[in-house]
């Protein structure tokens, strides 16, 4: 069975991956646009990207929806006669796929069951072997998303009024909350379309964040709810604010809270991080890309030029010459994710770098092997 990407997660997908309308190059040296798009997707895009090319937002969606029904979908499906996925399964594989690259290994080439399978997919939540905020707020929700049942499902269950085991609205109030049924005039079709009635669930909402929290003796510190909106839970931009604002918090005394978290205002932490360690976090793509990076990390007082070179040395790393060389079975897996780019492509990273491109390929054709 050949299943269609929901626009649910493609657009849940556009919100992990952000949107780069100008070529730049990705923490691999990979020239990258749009959502994640590299001339590896030539076949798709049609297009050579080169330092210089600028795309609109509309031919970025539109490259990224082709790249996820002719290139990633197949990676899904092709696992489906064993698994025989649901709609929230593919869904929820498909952004784990775009992500990583293979299900092979998730899946163990098949042999894993359903269950293995959920409880496996928080665990790709490292990047060079460090744990990322961002990956484990991925892996929560398409593990969130690969359990929940099919009666269950928010875009593709047409009359939940005839589903038996239907459920409350303090269940969906929780599930707008946590962002799985979308924001405004979005979210109201969608409520609307499964059968419920929307103003209710508002007011179930609204409950949950007022629930009479300046009446609440432990109303939750600044801190908790700095932690809270990291987590997405209380929306962005102006919706956070209003949010914020309406539960009785001080939204500039959060944002604070939240800028502290993550490190923001380095010019007044005593042991600030060295030019080093930013480097890794660049690499990483904890400091956004292209201009968004050098204004981090001029804000934050770093020298945009001085970090490139450690970033720059980090990845060449010397690596005829590195006693620490990796491994031809961690480059291996390295290419399998997709840090090596692919074809020619990849075959000059590799060579750059000093690895045997054959013996590689050799290891990465054996870890894939059935």
């Amino acid at each position: 069975m050949s299943h269609v990407p929901s626009e649910y997660i493609i657009n849940k997908i556009k919100e992990f991956e952000g949107c780069y309308l100008k070529a730049y190059y990705c923490p691999a040296n990979v020239l990258t646009i749009g959502y994640g798009i590299t001339n590896a997707d030539h076949a798709i895009t049609g297009t050579s990207i080169t330092e210089n090319l600028t795309i609109t937002k509309e031919t970025a969606e539109e490259w990224l929806k082709q790249s996820l029904i002719k290139k990633y979908s197949p990676l899904v499906d092709k696992f489906d006669n064993i698994y025989h996925w649901n709609q929230n399964q593919f869904d929820a594989l498909l952004s784990f796929v775009y992500n990583i690259g293979s299900l092979n290994q998730l899946t163990n080439n098949g042999k894993r069951t359903i269950q293995e399978i959920s409880n496996a997919i928080p665990l790709y939540n490292k990047s060079n072997k460090k744990v990322l905020k961002g990956l484990v707020r991925r892996r929560a929700f398409e593990k969130e998303l690969f359990d929940k049942p099919i009666n269950g499902e928010n875009k593709d269950v047409q009359n939940k009024n005839d589903v038996p085991n239907k459920k409350s609205n303090e269940e969906i109030a929780q599930e707008v909350i946590k962002g799985l049924w979308g924001n405004g005039q979005e979210r109201k079709e969608n409520l609307e379309k499964n059968g419920y009635n929307y103003e209710e669930i508002q007011k179930e909402v609204n409950q949950f964040f007022n629930n009479e929290k300046n009446d609440v003796p432990n109303k939750k510190s600044n801190e908790t709810i700095a932690q809270e909106v990291i987590q997405g839970l209380w929306g962005n931009g102006q919706e956070r604010k209003e949010n914020l604002e309406k539960n009785g918090y001080n939204y500039e005394e959060i944002q604070k809270e939240v800028n502290k978290i993550f490190n923001i205002e380095n010019n007044d932490i005593p042991n600030k991080k060295s030019n080093e360690e930013i480097a890794r976090e660049v690499i990483q793509g904890l400091w956004g890309n292209g201009q968004e990076r050098k204004e981090n990390l001029e804000k934050n007082g770093y020298n945009y030029e001085e970090i490139r070179k450690v970033v720059n040395k980090i990845l060449n790393n010397e690596k005829n010459d590195a006693p620490n060389k990796k491994s031809n079975e961690e480059i291996a897996r390295e290419v399998i994710q997709g840090l090596w780019g692919n074809g020619q492509e990849r075959k000059d990273n590799l060579a750059k770098n000093g690895y045997n491109y054959e013996e590689v390929q050799k290891l990465v054709n054996k870890i894939l092997k059935p």
